[in-house]
């Protein structure tokens, strides 16, 4: 089940970014990190950008699964991401980010909806990746 979210998750972040259409996270984010990945998708359209991220699955891997009580799991994940940004008006590309590793701890939690993610705590440097 988590590593069937998370994936979701990944898909469905890229096309909400590709699209400027955070309606596409609503399957898998929930609470605080929603409206952050809402609010990031908002900033880019107001400034006339859509981002297309990447995910290599290759390189990225879940590090620890852990139950923290009957509605909460959390998942040390280690992600390797890069974007384009595209300007809206001409679709040519604005900015390019490298691929850089993000080591994060997520929360999952149970609703009556199912499982969404709501959180994702960013750690410093490579942490429990290397």
């Amino acid at each position: 089940m988590v590593r069937k979210l998370l994936s979701q998750a990944a898909q469905q972040e890229i096309l909400a970014f590709k699209n400027s259409d955070p309606s596409y996270l609503y399957s898998v984010y929930a609470g605080d990190l929603f409206q952050g990945i809402e609010n990031e998708i908002f900033s880019l359209d107001n400034q006339g950008i859509y981002r297309v991220p990447f995910i290599d699955t290759q390189k990225s891997a879940y590090r620890d699964i852990r139950r923290i009580s009957n509605t909460y799991i959390e998942v040390d994940t280690c992600e390797y991401w890069s974007y384009t940004d595209f300007r809206k008006a001409d679709n040519q590309p604005v900015s390019l980010s490298p691929m850089r590793l993000v080591a994060q701890t997520l929360t999952i939690q149970f609703f009556e909806a199912g499982y969404r993610i709501t959180n994702a705590q960013i750690m410093n440097g490579p942490a429990f990746c290397s």
